[in-house]
């Protein structure tokens, strides 16, 4: 049996094409949800402490004092 080569890959080919378009990371969303979403994201913490805080208030309203 004869073995074939493999076709050899040419990846930095693609360091000599010149693009003049860069990749954008820039979030263009500015809407409330989106800012509490950023939010969460960057702090988890605060999940633990909004059902903390809201479970307080629902059970301070339903057994009242």
């Amino acid at each position: 049996m004869s073995e074939r080569a493999a076709p050899a890959q040419d990846y930095e080919s693609a360091l000599n094409k010149d693009t003049d378009r860069l990749a954008e990371f820039e979030d263009h969303r500015t809407g409330l949800i989106h800012k509490l979403q950023h939010a969460l994201h960057q702090t988890p913490s605060l999940v633990p402490l909004i059902v903390l805080v809201l479970s307080i208030v629902i059970f301070g309203a339903l057994l009242g004092s």
